[in-house]
């Protein structure tokens, strides 16, 4: 993501990616937990005028040596690791952010390299699932033929894919209710309903955080392998409801 990066090209880096995401209802369309994009511009609002007071390209001032230092402590100690986790989660695999604007911000788009040799086989079975904690859902998963909590030999991560319920517009624009009076909830008909959601596990357990918007909604779970030779199939759909 950002590493190797100069100060200039790092502090070019994080504009590029929050001023992006803040740009009309990106952050809202994209998916991007506000709770989340909130740590990284919280963030970005301390670096940037660390970076501009000690920049001579910008100040035109010798610069601070003990200013250099706290601001280079600040990038690599918490600003840096914070967002290549925030890009990691809701950025380079959310399906939501065409591939063009990916590209705008600077983030690799990764081009399915072969490092393993077969696509998995066997499937994450939900093991258990944590509703307690708002806005999240925490799943265990165990392996379809192990039984183990452990990935299989040749999978590198766990997916999840999201489809969350919203009330059924009708054509007269308005929402449709069933012979109850009952509103009628959005249903997944085909896998492109889904969305690659939150940051890829590297464990057989997975925290999904939605938007509070988005709290008390019906979801659709599917969890499956992946290496970089392809995925493997969907495990049974996780029906349920986001905390409040």
């Amino acid at each position: 993501m950002s590493g190797g990066k100069t100060d200039p090209e790092f502090f070019v880096y994080e504009g590029n990616i929050i001023d992006l995401i803040a740009t009309g209802t990106n952050a809202v369309d994209w998916h991007i937990p506000p709770t989340q994009f909130a740590i990284v511009t919280g963030m970005k609002a301390i670096y940037d005028p660390m970076w501009v007071n000690t920049d001579p390209a910008t100040t035109k001032k010798v610069r601070s040596s003990d200013a250099t230092q706290q601001r280079s402590d600040y990038r690599i100690k918490t600003f840096e690791p914070a967002l290549n986790k925030f890009v990691g989660a809701w950025v380079k695999n959310n399906s939501f952010i065409p591939n063009a604007d990916k590209t705008t911000m600077g983030v690799h788009i990764d081009d399915g390299s072969i490092t393993h040799s077969v696509k998995p086989t066997t499937v994450p079975v939900k093991e258990g699932m944590d509703l307690s904690v708002s806005q999240h859902i925490k799943i265990d998963f165990i392996d379809s033929v192990s039984g183990k909590a452990a990935k299989p030999d040749g999978v590198l991560r766990l997916e999840s894919w999201v489809f969350i319920q919203e009330p059924k517009i009708g054509t007269d624009g308005h929402v449709e209710l069933d012979v109850l009076g009952n509103v009628i909830y959005t249903i997944p008909l085909v896998d492109e309903d889904y969305h690659h959601w939150g940051l890829d596990s590297s464990t057989m357990d997975v925290d999904l955080e939605f938007a509070l918007a988005d709290a008390g909604k019906g979801v659709y779970i599917r969890n499956r392998y992946a290496n970089n030779v392809d995925h493997g199939n969907f495990s049974a759909t996780i029906i349920t409801v986001i905390p409040k």
